[in-house]
């Protein structure tokens, strides 16, 4: 489904972030990326997730060459292909629980089905449905968490793509969080995870190593 061939990122003629990357993920993987900071880890999830662009290589997603895409077609994928959960929750304060969740749903042309419907069975999924019009202000870190999870989940994409997750999380709270990527993982779907966290990446079933801008050994 995704497949890197020879994938470099250059910010400048001497710095380098990734150096000829080649890398197969298959639908349904749960994959942990580890590597020191600076490595190159969130680059390479910013190019799997059309966040960000490479200098060099291919990027071939179910059989399309993506790596030449307009930003207007790497918007649409973005949108309809991936899910993004980030560190910092990366949610709107002033919004609601709901308000969050729906964000994803008013960039697609066609909106289709009851917004509020889908939005609560994932609330319900998620055990935060009693949560649905409170500001995430007012909830814990690991309650905005999945809130940060349902967002990623309602476009129903078929890759989540986790930055540090847990970084942000106790022990208790994080190992919550990893338990709903394994039961999406265990639904179909393909989950990439960056992180520091040996424990978070034991939760996986195949670690890759990036150090120096290289996948190293898996």
């Amino acid at each position: 489904m995704i497949e890197l061939k020879q994938i470099s990122k250059k910010y400048t003629e001497h710095t380098t972030v990734l150096n000829n990357i080649d890398l197969t993920i298959k639908k349904g993987e749960y994959i942990a990326i580890m590597g020191p900071s600076g490595a190159g880890k969130t680059t390479l999830m910013n190019i799997i997730g059309c966040i960000d662009s490479c200098t060099g290589g291919k990027y071939i997603l179910d059989g399309n060459d993506v790596s030449s895409y307009n930003d207007k077609e790497k918007a649409r994928l973005r949108n309809e292909k991936f899910g993004f959960v980030v560190q910092d929750f990366g949610l709107i304060s002033s919004m609601s629980v709901f308000q969050n969740i729906q964000i994803p749903l008013l960039y697609r042309k066609n909106k289709k089905g009851n917004q509020k419907e889908k939005i609560e069975e994932i609330l319900k999924k998620l055990k935060l449905l009693d949560k649905i019009n409170d500001n995430v202000n007012n909830l814990s870190g690991g309650q905005r968490q999945r809130v940060a999870i349902g967002r990623a989940l309602v476009n129903s994409p078929d890759v989540i793509l986790a930055d540090k997750p847990t970084g942000a999380l106790d022990q208790a709270t994080g190992k919550e969080v990893m338990d709903i990527f394994t039961e999406l993982n265990n639904e179909g779907k393909t989950v990439i995870i960056v992180t520091h966290d040996e424990q978070v990446a034991k939760c996986c079933n195949k670690i890759i190593h990036v150090v120096d801008g290289k996948v190293k050994a898996m």
